[in-house]
């Protein structure tokens, strides 16, 4: 059950076709991520976090081996993964 204070997850369908073609590994990490992004995606203590713009946060993953990238709309208390990319 999520908390009303919680954001919303949206997912972009390349979001969706770069998930699906994932490694295992790269889908366990990005559960993680939407689990600690659900509560604070602006600020997650836990994640290294790099901002591309006022909204458009990037998650890095592992030494750089890869990355996702997100939109946050505070007003709406929701966020949208945007893309994802892991180096072999």
């Amino acid at each position: 059950m999520t908390s009303p204070s919680n954001y919303r997850i949206h997912i972009s369908p390349r979001f969706r076709r770069q998930l699906r073609d994932a490694p295992a590994t790269l889908r366990g990490h990005v559960a993680g991520v939407i689990a600690l992004l659900r509560v604070d995606p602006i600020t997650p203590s836990a994640l290294p976090i790099l901002v591309d713009g006022e909204d458009v946060h990037t998650v890095v993953f592992a030494s750089g081996r890869g990355f996702l990238r997100y939109e946050v709309f505070p007003h709406r208390r929701t966020i949208v993964l945007v893309d994802l990319a892991w180096l072999e």
